[in-house]
């Protein structure tokens, strides 16, 4: 690859080639925010790039961030309003069910068949795991989020309980409704640290589960070797939450819905900036991990103002 060739690609650019315009309006008519609307507001397609570019510059203000994207958003017209006060209702306007649907249209694997370290044999390597978001300590998000002991409540599902029928319970969950136990379960989940452990995680049991069942196929000792990349998930969650966001860093809005809609901003930005990435060493022949995301995001947010940005 031609020195310079991955930070040519970065700018703002990536947000609008990752998550089209089309995917946009697609997402805007699914959900049913394609109603008329009136003068003085701002474009919905305009508050899903600004929800995005908040990620993308998570330290700045609302009226930074719109400066920021003045220069590259030629087409927002006169009903464009750089407050906060006019931002706030369009993010509300916007909702959090649009970016959830868009996000569950374009976030799909990035990776290539000769990506370096992205297949294991004929597998390709996936990991699972979890985070957790700190908001805003706001009324309206204490009731929605919060417990007075900080423990938190989930859902466990039959496994046998698959497609529809598992989605039913998971908006009914979403929806806080009664569960039929015989299906589904809510729990509650209490974190905690153990004291005095000697070393770090020491006499940790880690149990490798996995169903391919010839070890012609899949040796024990490599396989073991493919468990560890288990925390790349781990990497991928700090990119997010450290990177963009920045450590310790309180999600800004203070409405439930807003802040469902902030969450889905990140996904779509941390996925534009990876797939970015994915393609750009796929293409030097180099394993994507070895592609700094920090630097990525930073010449991004140095390149803010490249006119290639044209949702």
């Amino acid at each position: 690859m031609p020195a310079g060739r991955v930070t040519d690609l970065i700018s703002l650019g990536v947000l609008a080639s990752y998550v089209s315009r089309d995917a946009v309006d697609e997402a805007i008519e699914e959900t049913g925010r394609a109603a008329k609307r009136s003068d003085g507001t701002i474009p919905l397609h305009v508050v899903v790039y600004f929800t995005m570019a908040l990620a993308l510059f998570a330290e700045e203000d609302y009226e930074e961030v719109a400066l920021r994207l003045a220069g590259v958003l030629a087409d927002w017209g006169a009903g464009w309003e750089p407050t906060s006060g006019g931002l706030t209702k369009a993010r509300k306007r916007l909702g959090p069910e649009l970016m959830a649907e868009l996000f569950s249209e374009v976030a799909r694997p990035v990776v290539e068949e000769d990506t370096e370290g992205a297949f294991f044999g004929r597998w390709r390597v996936m990991s699972l795991d979890g985070m957790v978001f700190d908001v805003e300590a706001s009324p309206k998000n204490v009731a929605a989020f919060g417990l007075p002991d900080h423990s938190y409540l989930s859902v466990v599902i039959d496994p046998a309980i698959r497609g529809k029928a598992r989605t039913v319970l998971l908006d009914a969950a979403g929806d806080h409704k009664h569960l039929d136990q015989s299906k589904a379960r809510y729990v509650r989940v209490v974190e905690y640290e153990v004291t005095g452990r000697e070393g770090n995680g020491a006499h940790e049991l880690f149990a490798l589960i996995t169903n391919i069942v010839d070890p012609r196929e899949a040796p024990a000792i490599p396989l073991a070797g493919v468990y560890q990349q288990r925390w790349e998930h781990e990497t991928g969650n700090k990119q997010l939450k450290t990177c963009l966001r920045g450590p310790g860093k309180v999600l800004r809005s203070r409405l439930p819905e807003l802040v469902y809609q902030e969450i889905g901003g990140y996904l779509l930005t941390h996925s534009a900036f990876a797939a970015l990435i994915c393609q750009a060493a796929t293409a030097a022949g180099i394993d994507p991990d070895r592609v700094r995301f920090k630097r990525t995001v930073r010449t991004a947010r140095r390149r803010v103002g490249d006119p290639s940005f044209s949702p």
